[in-house]
């Protein structure tokens, strides 16, 4: 179903009022043959992967390449065609300059230093929940609890003051927004490289635990890195522990509200393995990450009888490969007691797998029961269908969540 310049369809397509379930078409796709030839916003054409097995495939052969100056690569607007600090990152190197940048912060996301930094996690969404509790509801749950948490915990680890997330989440969000300008979005990348520029040479010869002092004092410091490098390795590590963490806390938090027999497993157990397993499920079930994973071909590579040519662009659809049946028994039904969740890929997979999958799991598996356990009746002020929802085809999110309880 490869199309002709005529019938193509385009793509990337909106989601309907609901914003648990990928667009219908991706689904489609998926069942018909599993690589579909779209039409993007510039007018190039691209290759969408939507079968769980095809994105593995596609992801463990370095015959794809990541890296976002290649002229094949597809993009899905004006906005995310920009050269952003994260699109020169490690997330956009192949080996072996990804391997080479991503050890120097492996380290810090490893099971054991995750674990250590649990009390702290706790600590901080303890304090969000009692100032959350002196107010009076409805409270909008993004700024003061979803967006906060996960922000916290991004400033710790990085060493950035708390008290100055306000100036880097409205950059970050800008760049994150796919309908911002090209213009709009240089401009908040460069915001943030001065920005974080100037914490680096503050943190010159001042030896701290954060993970951007030793990023300075030793990497930089000896050489194996570039102050460019350093600061876009702060950016990146920003960006990916605070969007998309908040965006996942969110959206569980709100599909749960939905599933209240769901909700109350979470909230009502104190084995960690119960949430750890409801964790997984909703990770796979939600896959707010839509649209990050593009490739290109850097050699002929035939697919089941499709042929993507040396030069074209493949878009990774991980929300339509997550419901896919082959791999899910009951792929658009919520069940966080379900034991298949480890089959699902919303960190990836291969050599590009997320860095700082285990501190975000180990934030969903904090913040969440905590919530519902603060609050035993919160659920949202207003119907889904009022809902603000994030005009982002990158990131599914809600811009507001007002609850009460």
């Amino acid at each position: 179903m490869s199309g002709t310049p005529v019938d193509m369809p385009t793509y990337p397509k909106a989601r309907g009022r609901c914003p648990f379930h990928p667009p219908q078409e991706y689904g489609q796709w998926r069942e018909a043959e599993g690589l579909t030839k779209v039409r993007l916003w510039d007018g190039r054409q691209a290759w969408v992967a939507t079968r769980i097995d095809y994105l593995r495939r596609i992801l463990a052969d370095d015959r794809f390449s990541v890296e976002w100056s290649h002229p094949g690569m597809p993009t899905i607007s004006e906005g995310t065609s920009a050269p952003t600090p994260t699109r020169t990152s490690l997330l956009r190197k192949d080996d072996p300059e990804h391997a080479r940048l991503r050890r120097m912060i492996a380290r810090d996301f490893t099971g054991r230093r995750v674990a250590a930094l649990r009390p702290r996690i706790e600590q901080a969404c303890a304090g969000l929940l009692d100032d959350m509790a002196r107010r009076e509801p409805p409270v909008d749950l993004v700024p003061a609890y979803t967006h906060a948490a996960p922000a916290l915990i991004a400033c710790e680890i990085l060493g950035v003051p708390f008290d100055e997330t306000g100036y880097f989440r409205d950059r970050i969000s800008t760049m994150m927004t796919p309908n911002a300008s090209r213009e709009q979005t240089l401009a908040a990348g460069r915001d943030l490289q001065a920005y974080l520029g100037e914490l680096m040479r503050r943190k010159r010869g001042v030896p701290g635990e954060d993970t951007y002092s030793r990023l300075v004092n030793t990497h930089l410091a000896n050489g194996d890195i570039t102050e460019d490098e350093c600061v876009v390795m702060a950016i990146l590590l920003l960006v990916a522990g605070y969007e998309n963490t908040a965006s996942m806390i969110a959206m569980s938090f709100l599909v749960l509200s939905e599933h209240p027999e769901q909700l109350a497993l979470v909230r009502d157990t104190d084995d960690p393995a119960v949430v750890a397993t409801a964790v997984e499920n909703l990770l796979r079930y939600m896959s707010v990450i839509e649209n990050n994973l593009n490739r290109v071909a850097l050699a002929d590579v035939e697919i089941d009888g499709h042929l993507i040519r040396a030069g074209e662009g493949v878009i990774l659809n991980v929300p339509a490969a997550n419901r896919d049946p082959r791999a899910f028994a009951a792929p658009d039904v919520l069940d966080v007691t379900s034991v298949e969740p480890d089959r699902h890929i919303a960190f990836g997979a291969g050599v590009h797998q997320c860095v700082g999958q285990t501190l975000a799991r180990a934030e969903l598996q904090v913040a969440l029961p905590m919530l519902l356990r603060r609050f035993p009746g919160i659920r949202p002020a207003v119907a889904i269908d009022d809902l603000a929802l994030k005009q982002n085809p990158l990131i599914v999110g809600v811009d507001a969540l007002p609850v009460t309880w």
